[in-house]
Parts: C-alpha cells; sequence; structure tokens
C-alpha cells in the first residue's frame, strides 16, 4: 500500500474488503471522481456555521461595546411597531375565522348571488305560546306579536340593511323581504279591531288557500306557512289553533368590513330591543336568535379559556424570576437577567403583534385579552 492510499483510506475515501484467499486488500472509491455531492455539501455547511460564527461574533460585541444606543434602538424599534395597535381589529365572525375566503365553496357562493338571493342573514323572533294563551291566533296575541314586529320596524337602518328581491337597496320597509305570519293581515293592526278568533281564522285560511299571493319574499303564504306558525291544527279544513309564531327578517351579507360592521351593530341592537319585550308580552315565551349569536358564542367560549392562560404565564413568569433570581444570595443570584429576559419576552410580543396590526392582520378576541394580562403581569410579578 503506498503512503498516498494510506492517507485516503485513514480519510474515509476507500472502502476495503478482504479476501480470504490470498489476503489481499482492495480499495474502491466511495465517490465519482468527476462528481463530488457530498464535499460540496460538507463545503457549505462548514462556510454557513464559520460565516454565522463570524457574525453573531461581531453582533455581539457590537452590543456589548454600544450597550445604551442598542437598547434606546430597541425601544424605538418597539415604540414603532407599538404604533400598529392604533388598528387593532378583533375578528369574531365565523364565516372569516373557520373558512378559507378563497376556498371554492365561498366563489360559488359569490357567483350564485349574482344571480339569485343565496347570502343572506336570518335575525329571527320566536313567540311561543305561555301556558295562559295556548292558541296565538287570538287576537290580543296577534296584537302583542304587532308589538315585536313594530320594535323591529322602528330600529334605525333597518330599511338600508335588508335584502330585496332585486337586490338593490330599499326604499321602505315594503320593499325588504321577510317571512312575517303578520303578512296575512297585510301588516295592518287596525283589522284586529273588533274581531273575534273565528274571524282570526277565517282570513288565514283565505290567505292559505290563495295561490296568487305571494308574501314579501317572494314565494306564495301557503309554502312560508310551516316556518311561520308552529304545531298549527287544521279542523275541517280550516286552521283553528297554533302553539308559536316566528318571524324571520332578512339582512344584507356584505363582504365588504365597514357594511359587516354596521350589521353587527344593527343584530346587536336588535338582540337587545328584542330582549326588553321578554317580559312585556304575556301571550308568549319570547325567544330570539340573529346571525351574530354563533359568532358572539364563540367568542364567549374562546375567552373562557383567558383564566387558564393566565395562569400558566403567572407560574411561568414567576418561575423564572425565582430561579433566575436567586435572592437568598445576591453573590450567585442573576435577579437583572430575570427581570430582562421577561421584559424582552414582553417587547417582543408587543413588537410582533404591532408589527401584525400595521399590515391590518385580525386577531381572535383571546389575543387581546392575554397580551393586556401579560404584559401587566410581567410588570407587576419581577417588580415585585
Amino acid at each position: 500500500m503506498t503512503e498516498i492510499e494510506e492517507n485516503n483510506l485513514s480519510k474515509g475515501f476507500y472502502e476495503t474488503a478482504n479476501v480470504e484467499k490470498d489476503s489481499t486488500m482492495i480499495f474502491r472509491p466511495c465517490y465519482s471522481r468527476r462528481f463530488l455531492p457530498c464535499l460540496l455539501w460538507s463545503w457549505f455547511c462548514k462556510w454557513y456555521l464559520r460565516f454565522m460564527e463570524r457574525f453573531f461574533g461581531w453582533y455581539s460585541a457590537g452590543i456589548a461595546k454600544h450597550p445604551l444606543i442598542t437598547i434606546q434602538l430597541c425601544l424605538m424599534l418597539v415604540s414603532v411597531c407599538s404604533v400598529g395597535f392604533v388598528w387593532f381589529n378583533s375578528e369574531n365572525r365565523t364565516v372569516k375565522l373557520f373558512i378559507p375566503q378563497n376556498s371554492k365553496a365561498i366563489d360559488d357562493l359569490e357567483t350564485a348571488e349574482k344571480y339569485f338571493r343565496v347570502n343572506f342573514r336570518e335575525e329571527i323572533i320566536l313567540l311561543a305560546a305561555s301556558p295562559s294563551n295556548p292558541n296565538v291566533l287570538s287576537p290580543e296575541c296577534l296584537k302583542q306579536a304587532f308589538r315585536a314586529h313594530n320594535a323591529v320596524m322602528e330600529l334605525k337602518s333597518f330599511t338600508e340593511l335588508c335584502v330585496t328581491l332585486l337586490g338593490n337597496k330599499s326604499r321602505s320597509p315594503e320593499g325588504c323581504a321577510m317571512i312575517n305570519p303578520l303578512e296575512f293581515l297585510q301588516f295592518n293592526e287596525s283589522k284586529l279591531s273588533g274581531k273575534d278568533i273565528h274571524e282570526v281564522q277565517r282570513e288565514l285560511g283565505k290567505a292559505y288557500n290563495d295561490t296568487s299571493l305571494l308574501m314579501r319574499n317572494g314565494r306564495p303564504f301557503w309554502l312560508n306557512f310551516n316556518r311561520m306558525f308552529g304545531k298549527a291544527t287544521r279542523k275541517h279544513g280550516r286552521i283553528t289553533d297554533a302553539k308559536a309564531l316566528q318571524m324571520i327578517y332578512l339582512l344584507r351579507d356584505p363582504k365588504d368590513d365597514d357594511a359587516s360592521d354596521k350589521i353587527l351593530n344593527w343584530e346587536k341592537a336588535f338582540m337587545d330591543k328584542v330582549s326588553s319585550l321578554v317580559d312585556k308580552l304575556s301571550c308568549f315565551d319570547v325567544h330570539y336568535s340573529s346571525e351574530r349569536s354563533l359568532d358572539d358564542a364563540i367568542s364567549a367560549s374562546t375567552g373562557s379559556d383567558v383564566k387558564l392562560v393566565s395562569i400558566t404565564f403567572t407560574f411561568m413568569i414567576s418561575f423564572a424570576c425565582f430561579m433566575l433570581g436567586k435572592y437568598l444570595n445576591p453573590l450567585t443570584g442573576h435577579a437583572l437577567l430575570a427581570n430582562g429576559g421577561v421584559i424582552a419576552v414582553a417587547l417582543g410580543i408587543l413588537s410582533g403583534l404591532g408589527l401584525g396590526m400595521w399590515l391590518r392582520v385580525p386577531f381572535v378576541s383571546l389575543v387581546g385579552c392575554c397580551l393586556s394580562w401579560f404584559l401587566e403581569s410581567a410588570s407587576t410579578t419581577c417588580s415585585s
């Protein structure tokens, strides 16, 4: 074996194999002589490690030589990023949170909306008969139903936000699409004056049997009947009894954030208004639902985790301060390191979220709750 072969063998450039017959050693190259990918990758890794070592060495030396300038620059960067909190936007809409806005389902709905009214929001009032008034078709109960309907009509901007069959903005409540059992009275409460329940039943039967009567949602009265009257009873071809009334108001579901905020504010006013009628309508047990009800429920469920997150942060910060502080022995303690580490994490979170808000990235409500709590706990735990 030559001296060159011994050196190559020691470097692992050859594979060896013993042959029993003549006890000779055979050398085979482990790579092609023309292309050396393993050597190229090894060279790149070594270069990268040397580069990172030099960079962080230079970076650390610069920080150590100019600590005050470094601290000022960091605080300036955090301050600039924190300006983004002016545009903090908490996203609670279920459709935005859980459905990709570039998905095929969303694209198909937008295509269908060009020809049909498929994107709308339903605001529902359910008036269930109370034990003392089992039949909601009585004139007294229908008058109370008019109170609920009129309360909705009095809400600001309903005409502007409601759905129309033509897709344009309505100029009056008569142009708004809805599914309302009071339409068989043409929304005229005076038609109940001096009438008993039998006359009301007769008027309701006339509307049900009139196949040419179209309601405000563009469908015949009899097709909407089961959505308006719950557990209706018929005797001898006449509708004699019903256990519940359901009023459905249809609002547009815009994609624009400003218009969507108006819808959400209206729905909040709708829920507040209907909730104020719960104890005022003796004929009914009042129930109501809005499209934002699910969004509010998810937001409340998300916010319920704040307590657990708060406990986690408390233990984490307290542990870091206590273990690194070693307050019993100041000579070996690192109180400044403990406080500095927590403050650095807090500033990093602050600048990162602020930069995201600069870019108009929406966040769930849990982020705002946890952030405010973390910054407060970070400033109080270590200072104590």
